[in-house]
């Protein structure tokens, strides 16, 4: 929503823009957000239903599961509301609810380890697919430079908005900014930040903008991911 927010921005000027731009931000929000929000409950809620009247059988229990994320996220592109959102919602309320169930649970036990796999399985795929775009990359001096300028800059804004509300918060941390740049420096971008960047394909800056954005990402998974533990170890004397 923020992303598509800001496409909206970048159009102010253009047929009248000006005095839309909020409106149409605030409905992309209802509609997006919010209506995938509410859409999550409800297919969670149904699923739960549906899984609840055949706990028996723990080999269809999966199939519900598999239907509810492929039907359901489909449903959503046509109803015009978050997909990734409500997936997410979904699953955290079957979550909760399937943890109400005994521990050695046959169709607990099968879904968690189903699920398990096809995680590894699709997170291996995705790191696959960030390899592969370094093809779509023109490589330029001018973007390397920009691209170094954005890693400061999304690290500093990580910083901020984990800072400020964290600030806000009661613990009994002596020196909570440890946990601070633990959280900051764990921030880590991936496939959907490459996606977003790809859907710009076609515009006058795509091609800047889709390198910086691989340069964010690259950066992440191979510096801060890698090095997390080490900076564990470092601020807690490990």
């Amino acid at each position: 929503v923020v992303f598509a927010g800001v496409l909206l921005v970048s159009g102010m000027g253009k047929q009248g823009m000006e005095s839309s731009i909020g409106a149409e931000i605030g409905m992309l929000f209802l509609e997006e957000a919010l209506g995938g929000l509410g859409y999550g409950l409800l297919l969670g809620f149904i699923g739960h239903q549906l899984i609840k009247s055949v706990k028996e059988n723990p080999q269809l229990t999966v199939l519900i599961s598999l239907a509810l994320v492929l039907c359901g996220y489909a449903l959503a592109g046509a109803i015009h509301v978050s997909g990734p959102l409500a997936m997410v919602v979904a699953g955290l309320y079957l979550g909760h609810k399937l943890d109400e169930l005994p521990r050695k649970d046959p169709s607990k036990h099968m879904l968690n380890e189903i699920w398990e796999v096809l995680d590894e399985v699709f997170n291996g795929i995705l790191f696959v697919f960030i390899g592969l775009a370094i093809h779509l990359l023109i490589f330029e001096w001018d973007y390397l430079w920009l691209g170094i300028i954005a890693i400061l800059i999304v690290l500093l804004a990580r910083f901020v908005s984990v800072f400020l509300p964290y600030s806000l918060l009661k613990h009994s941390e002596k020196n909570p900014l440890k946990t601070v740049v633990i959280l900051s420096w764990g921030g880590l971008r991936g496939g959907i930040s490459i996606a977003l960047a790809l859907s710009l394909a076609g515009n006058s800056t795509s091609d800047l903008i889709l390198f910086m954005t691989y340069t964010v990402v690259l950066f992440s998974i191979l510096v801060q991911g890698l090095t997390i533990k080490k900076m564990v170890n470092i601020l807690y004397k490990k």
